[in-house]
């Protein structure tokens, strides 16, 4: 759910407006990336 609601939020350079699903496809990645935030400690890298 978060895709549609982050990716018009997003700014792409020209190169990529092209794509139509670029958007959320970087906020797929970014999502991806980040940990869910939980009452517990992140562990030590």
């Amino acid at each position: 759910m978060a895709e549609p609601v982050l990716a018009h939020r997003i700014v792409l350079r020209s190169n990529l407006r092209a794509r139509p699903d670029a958007a959320e496809a970087l906020i797929a990645a970014i999502l991806q990336e980040v940990p869910v935030p939980s009452e517990e400690p992140a562990p030590l890298r």
